[in-house]
């Protein structure tokens, strides 16, 4: 039976161990429980800013289909497809997330029709490098980094140039393989309580793993760590 959404507010990359014997490359997700709750299947290309990756449930690769991250799009490299699975209505939602390259940072946008008190409406969010507090506040480590996301134009955030936090990742990449954190995913605010819906949280996690993706190198070195 499919777990129940949302989503766990916090998950956990855990790596299986180089040379695991696999139909296909993968990694799971989960909370302090075992067996992991949900699979990253990677279809990996030359260029990880190609590679496509599906989101399963349980920890088999051949579980249901919950949420994919397609390759970018041919017409726009810095565009890239995500969609959720609603458990409930058996239906699929899309978004297509765009990399915005500023100076000195990149950020990463998408809109979705998500759920609020005033009905249904569209609404945008953006992802954000995360400040030192903010990556440390997941892992107390001063080499953690990791983004940010806000909901652009939210009511429930102070600042409008800010916007209400509704979701993050970090990791702690070092030398020292005991200094070394996974992927850490984490829903915060409305992102948590559920109020945006159950595609959103699907959408969150899988644009976080699309942009943990982009950095080769770190996802590489990650994966040379097994955290059970």
């Amino acid at each position: 039976m499919a777990p129940s959404l949302p989503i766990p507010t916090e998950l956990k990359a855990i790596y299986p161990p180089i040379g695991m014997n696999r139909k296909s490359e993968v990694f799971f997700l989960g909370d302090d429980t075992l067996p992991p709750l949900y699979t990253i299947i990677i279809s990996r290309t030359r260029d990880a800013a190609d590679s496509h990756f599906v989101l399963t449930i349980g920890s088999d690769d051949q579980g249901e289909s919950i949420g994919h991250v397609a390759k970018p799009s041919r017409r726009d490299p810095d565009e890239t497809k995500i969609a959720a699975l609603n458990l409930t209505t058996d239906k699929w939602t899309a978004t297509e997330m765009t990399r915005h390259q500023l100076p000195g940072t990149t950020r990463f946008l998408f809109e979705m029709i998500v759920e609020t008190e005033w009905g249904m409406r569209i609404e945008k969010f953006e992802w954000r490098p995360a400040t030192m507090g903010e990556a440390t506040s997941i892992h107390p480590d001063r080499l953690a980094r990791g983004f940010t996301m806000v909901r652009l134009g939210s009511n429930f955030g102070s600042n409008p140039k800010r916007g209400e936090m509704v979701a993050m990742w970090s990791v702690v990449d070092s030398t020292d393989e005991k200094r070394k954190r996974p992927f850490t995913f984490r829903l915060r605010g409305s992102g948590a309580s559920g109020r945006l819906g159950p595609d959103f949280t699907i959408i969150a996690l899988m644009s976080a793993i699309k942009i943990y993706s982009l950095d080769e190198p770190l996802m590489q070195a990650q994966h040379s760590c097994l955290v059970m």
